[in-house]
């Protein structure tokens, strides 16, 4: 999980692994790649695969802190990750369930932010290549180029104003075609990525509530609940911090 934030963040942002710059800009895109409003949004499943990503540093960190507790049978220390365990439990489950798109988030996203720099590289590796006829060439044969910034990129319109488009700009028809193809495949590649994500999301909130339930057993039932009523009004600071920043991401986010 960790893996697949890296490799996500990568693929959105970096930039030198592909070319990110359109042969056709509007007005709009113009000032949103200035000011990187557009690609700075919330409102996909995308922003759960970096919280996961997160959370899976958090419990490496942990884990491999907690080695020397287990060596020496510390319950000082074992608590301490009962604790950390405890707190990350509610945030995966409520991150894995953000992976499990129900509204159908995942293709208006991409539809719309598909001329967007942070969608490059789904263009460049799913959008058709464009045949012509080399006049210099020796063998004869027609050779490909790359549409991921050019046909592929038909701003969303009715059929006749992307026709027209594509005529204006590069004297074809099959902008529409290309797009709407490429576009397909994104979608299907992001729901089994989002969903595979979600599969280890479930086997570690497994492997979680495991190791929880084992940690309970070695430092004793009544030292855990002794532990838990102590910590309550932390408990209750968890759902507080929760409605804060939520409220505050859906008030002043510019994509809200």
């Amino acid at each position: 999980q960790v893996g697949s934030a890296l490799f996500l963040s990568i693929v959105t942002g970096a930039p030198n692994l592909v070319y990110r710059t359109l042969e056709t800009r509007t007005e709009e895109e113009q000032q949103a790649q200035e000011n990187r409003g557009r690609s700075l949004t919330v409102w996909n499943a995308s922003l759960f695969v970096y919280m996961i990503g997160l959370e899976g540093v958090m419990l490496v960190i942990s884990a491999i802190s907690t080695i020397q507790v287990v060596r020496n049978v510390n319950l000082v220390g074992a608590i301490r990750y009962l604790w950390a365990l405890l707190w990350v439990l509610p945030f995966a489950i409520f991150f894995n369930i953000g992976l499990y798109d129900y509204f159908s988030v995942t293709g208006v996203w991409v539809k719309h932010y598909w001329r967007d720099p942070s969608m490059a590289w789904f263009r460049d590796k799913f959008c058709e290549p464009q045949y012509w006829w080399t006049l210099n060439s020796t063998t004869g044969f027609p050779h490909p180029t790359a549409t991921a910034n050019t046909l592929c990129t038909v701003p969303i319109g009715n059929t006749t104003t992307e026709t027209e488009w594509c005529l204006a700009n590069y004297n074809s028809t099959a902008c529409t075609d290309i797009r709407n193809s490429a576009q397909t495949d994104v979608e299907t590649w992001l729901y089994v990525f989002y969903y595979a994500n979600a599969s280890w999301g479930l086997l570690l909130i497994c492997l979680l509530f495991l190791v929880v339930n084992t940690l309970e057993g070695i430092i004793s039932k009544p030292l855990v609940q002794k532990s838990r009523e102590s910590n309550i009004p932390a408990w209750m600071s968890l759902p507080i911090i929760g409605c804060i920043v939520f409220g505050v991401v859906f008030t002043f986010a510019e994509t809200s």
